[in-house]
């Protein structure tokens, strides 16, 4: 697709610390599948712990959800929701399929990040 090619708007570029501090700290008699479980969940500990959120967000969990929590904490406009759902709508009309999967996915999209973030252990 042309994804790569459109504008982005905002981006935002994190570097965090390298994790070979905390890969010593792994059993190396444990099963090698475990240890492969705890990188992976330690890169996505580091994935979302670094991530930074934006209003988008926030207005995809609240439409996901059916809430208006992230509104009422005021991580974002009832006229920034407006506009990402005519955004949400225009895409889902130039794309052929079913519009109801097709605007889980567009939320989910940036509904996740946070998602994962609330998730964190």
């Amino acid at each position: 697709g042309r994804g790569l090619y459109n504008l982005k708007g905002k981006v935002n570029v994190t570097f965090c610390d390298e994790i070979n501090t905390d890969l010593s700290k792994f059993d190396n008699s444990a099963n090698k599948s475990i240890n492969y479980i705890k990188l992976a969940n330690l890169i996505d500990k580091r994935i979302y712990d670094n991530y930074k959120l934006n209003k988008n967000n926030y207005i995809a969990f609240d439409i996901q959800n059916n809430s208006e929590k992230c509104l009422r904490e005021e991580k974002y406009m009832k006229g920034n929701e407006t506009k990402m759902r005519f955004q949400c709508k225009r895409i889902i009309d130039s794309i052929e399929g079913d519009n109801d999967i097709l605007e889980k996915i567009y939320y989910g999209i940036y509904a996740n990040p946070l998602i994962n973030k609330i998730q964190l252990p």
